[in-house]
């Protein structure tokens, strides 16, 4: 299960929750997939050539970890992986319906295309203490599961917030 504090898994007879940790998420998806990860290294988005992070691809999932962190949280494109399902504690997973996700009263987050129609939508939402939204000024941060809907389905499922602007 994806969730905002990592993925909650349950596998013949075992079960725990994989927090958003680069080697902890590492070592749980290399063993889920079956597979190593491909990894790509990322410039600074300024053009100046710098390395600042690298991206851990599995098929069905990807996270960035940025040099000076370890938090890594992925980003969910498949229904499942090695098999195993994942999918919000809500049920949402990629493939669901726009209707489905909508029934849920999600946040509005981005009109990624310009169309009127949010395609980037937010679930599970919870303040984070010591921030400030940067959509509701005066207001507690908040972090959430961030859908992302392309041709009515749910494409990804990741994590977003409205109180930093990267």
């Amino acid at each position: 299960m994806f969730t905002l504090d990592g993925l909650e898994y349950r596998i013949d007879g075992d079960e725990g929750t994989v927090a958003f940790e680069a080697e902890l998420m590492t070592d749980f998806l290399t063993q889920v997939t079956g597979a190593a990860p491909s990894v790509e290294d990322l410039e600074d988005w300024w053009g100046g050539g710098t390395i600042v992070a690298h991206r851990y691809s599995w098929d069905g999932v990807s996270f960035v970890v940025f040099d000076n962190s370890t938090w890594a949280p992925p980003e969910i494109t498949s229904p499942s992986l090695g098999g195993v399902p994942v999918s919000t504690r809500d049920g949402i997973a990629v493939g669901k319906s726009t209707e489905q996700v909508e029934a849920l009263d999600p946040r509005d987050v981005w009109d990624q295309d310009g169309d009127g129609s949010f395609d980037h939508l937010g679930l599970e939402a919870r303040d984070v203490p010591n921030t400030e939204s940067l959509t509701r000024p005066g207001e507690p941060g908040e972090e959430y599961i961030l859908v992302v809907i392309s041709d009515g389905v749910v494409s990804s499922l990741g994590i977003g917030n409205d109180f930093s602007d990267l």
